[in-house]
């Protein structure tokens, strides 16, 4: 089973950074996951089964671990049980997924199937592979700074750059298979640190032939993953390379003890400090011009956003630094809002209005839906309080405690004491970079399948007990019967068909997108069926609302009554089924008013029906502005379907847009048209 073990978790640190799907919804992280979960479901019957030898609790640093990880997850268990939204708080914020429960439970599941049935040899090989993947990506990425991504080659067949627009600009922001600069600037900071644990500990991974050659790889591969680290343009990644760069190398010193700097030289501490200087020297000048150049690309594009009725050209571009201390502002106000258990995991996209500062409205990106706090902390503590906040601070000092010990005080019995040192100062280096990576952003996939990983191989690699790694696999084998194997490969089937249904859903829901951005609403309503059919999420409802509405209004145009009167049912019932399953989404109250208007226009030649449907729209605006009340979209919308009911209504409610957001070129207008 060791060994079964070993090939799934390689397999995650091998796919998991490369993935990615052009036929889902969101190209990167959502497929990452599905390959997660999948491996996660392939492991969990086995940790089960390894959990009933109490002695491999003996040791006291995986108690600790444990009883964090146990405390972690039980808050945030108890956050799902009382969140505004519990179908999201579990599988997470659609389009951003990860982060909910069901992935926290991967996430521990892997961690203990890491701990229970590795051995030292192994950690060693998954470290390898995880530097020999993200040198594939690194090589694979270096074109798309040149103007020539593999990713656009093999979605459109182009080597160049054009399937991205120009919010994705690699060129100026090398992104590789992450998905987004940062996301990369923190796995690059994962692999150089692994990087300097092999070259300190002169890794062997060539043949005896050509062996000698492994450390002008490992100062390539260095180099490589420096420089790309500052193509990334990720202030936040940059700023932690230098600090802990510079941290890892005092570490070292003080580590060194009678070693003196020539002998520090013989073990290549210095060429590495040598190139990561010129490295930086070389290509900071190059990042600070890129990124003066990134609102001149912008300037003439509006921003893209699905969640507004109004947008408009933008030529300032607000600095993101002001954004985000505007988010974290609302984060902070809602966690006090909501102290103890905040509103639910992974609920920030929507919870967020509910003290969204008015300040907000004044940036660029005023319409921009931010479906997460871009600062951990405060996102757990907005939306899983206090208790989730004081968690998540635990879990991440029991990650590091035994790495600290390990530094100050002498714990390994054997000779391999000074790898484990190198090792525990490569393992700090990684976390602290996780860490303050997301003090600046948030959790993906590939930054926390290595937060949960790296604990349970570092714990390995210090501890492994005592007993050889193939008696305790053939004693584990001695103990599974005939009747546990059947169940287990019935386990794996039922996992396999959920999530590739999962990913069918997805594919269908991405594809009545594309139909819906076209105005083929007929297709855009079969593939969201499709969707519907597969899975029950209340996203794929609320499009639907939308979608059979617009049928509806067509159907009216084209004189097939019999069909507006189902379509018009079917709508309201597709917008009830959403609002059921989401009842506080701003996001689906807004599409309720759509769809009501919509309607209202269907039936005309029925005046009291028409003013029903105008009724319930307004409601929907209402009920959204009480979820929202500093989105200057809502009061807006709302007066201009107050227009010709109540002027003085629809007077004040556009005043109270332009009160909002003083720029508002459409509420500008609406506002002359009312006075005239």
């Amino acid at each position: 089973m060791g060994n079964f073990v070993f090939v799934v978790l390689a397999s995650l640190l091998a796919l998991t950074p490369l993935v990615f799907s052009p036929k889902s919804s969101e190209l990167f992280e959502f497929p990452k996951l599905l390959v997660i979960y999948f491996g996660a479901a392939l492991l969990l019957p086995l940790v089960l089964l390894k959990l009933r030898e109490k002695k491999l609790f003996a040791n006291r640093f995986f108690q600790l671990l444990t009883v964090a990880l146990g405390f972690f997850l039980l808050t945030q268990t108890v956050s799902t049980f009382f969140s505004l939204d519990p179908h999201v708080s579990v599988f997470g914020y659609y389009s951003r997924f990860n982060g909910g429960l069901l992935s926290l439970v991967s996430y521990l599941v892997l961690f203990l199937a890491a701990y229970l049935y590795l051995s030292r040899e192994r950690v060693i090989k998954l470290l390898k592979i995880s530097w020999l993947i993200g040198l594939v990506i690194a090589l694979i990425g270096l074109p798309s700074h040149f103007g020539h991504d593999f990713i656009c080659l093999l979605v459109q067949g182009s080597f160049s750059t054009s399937c991205w627009t120009n919010d994705f600009i690699p060129q100026l922001r090398m992104f590789a298979t992450l998905g987004q600069p940062n996301w990369f600037a923190n796995y690059l900071l994962i692999l150089i640190a692994i990087n300097l644990f092999f070259i300190t500990t002169s890794q062997s991974f060539l043949n005896n032939k050509f062996d000698r050659y492994t450390k002008y790889v490992l100062l390539f591969s260095y180099f490589l993953f420096s420089i790309e680290l500052v193509w990334t343009n990720s202030k936040s990644g940059i700023l932690s390379y230098i600090v802990l760069t510079v941290l890892y190398y005092l570490v070292q010193l003080l580590i060194a003890k009678a070693q003196t700097l020539k002998s520090l030289k013989t073990q290549y501490y210095l060429p590495i400090v040598i190139v990561a200087i010129v490295c930086l020297s070389q290509v900071l000048p190059f990042a600070k011009s890129s990124l003066d150049r990134v609102p001149k690309l912008q300037a003439n594009k509006a921003p893209i956003t699905t969640e507004t009725t109004a947008s408009e050209p933008e030529y300032h571009i607000t600095p993101s630094s002001q954004i985000r201390l505007i988010v974290w502002q609302g984060a902070l106000e809602l966690g006090k809002r909501y102290p103890l258990i905040g509103t639910g995991v992974e609920t920030f996209a929507y919870a967020y209005y509910q003290t969204r500062p008015a300040s907000h409205n004044l940036t660029s990106e005023w319409n921009f839906v931010y479906n997460k706090a871009h600062n951990e902390l405060l996102n757990y503590f907005a939306t899983t309080g206090y208790l989730g906040l004081v968690s998540y601070l635990l879990l991440f000092a029991a990650f590091v405690y035994p790495a600290i010990y390990t530094l100050l005080k002498k714990y390994t019995k054997d000779n391999r004491e000074d790898t484990a040192k190198q090792l525990s100062i490569s393992y700090l280096f990684a976390l602290s970079a996780i860490f303050l990576m997301n003090f600046f952003g948030f959790s993906t996939t590939v930054t926390s399948l290595f937060t949960y990983l790296l604990p349970a191989l570092y714990l390995v690699y210090l501890n492994r007990p005592e007993e050889s790694a193939q008696n305790r696999e053939s004693r584990v084998l001695r103990t599974v019967t005939l009747n546990q194997l059947a169940v287990y490969f019935v386990w794996v089937l039922f996992a396999f068909v959920y999530f590739l249904n999962y990913f069918g859903a997805d594919y269908s829901y991405a594809r009545a997108r594309e139909y819906k951005q076209l105005s083929d609403f007929n297709n855009a309503y079969l593939y969201t069926q499709k969707a519907i059919d597969l899975r029950q999420e209340s996203t794929y409802f609320d499009q639907q609302a939308g979608i059979t509405a617009n049928l509806a209004a067509l159907s009216q145009i084209q004189k097939e009554n019999p069909q507006v009167e189902q379509l018009t049912k079917l709508a309201k019932e597709y917008s009830q089924k959403s609002i059921e399953l989401s009842p506080q989404n701003v996001f689906y109250y807004k599409t309720r008013a759509k769809v009501f208007y919509l309607l209202s226009l269907t039936t005309l030649n029925s005046p009291e029906l028409a003013a029903k449907y105008s009724q319930e729209s307004i409601h929907a605006l209402e009920v959204a502005g009480s979820l929202a009340p500093t989105d200057p979209v809502i009061p807006y919308t709302h007066a201009s379907l107050m227009a010709e009911q109540d002027l003085p209504k629809a007077l004040a409610l556009t005043q109270h847009a332009l009160e909002l957001r003083p720029n508002y070129t459409e509420a500008q207008e609406l506002l002359k048209q009312l006075q005239k």
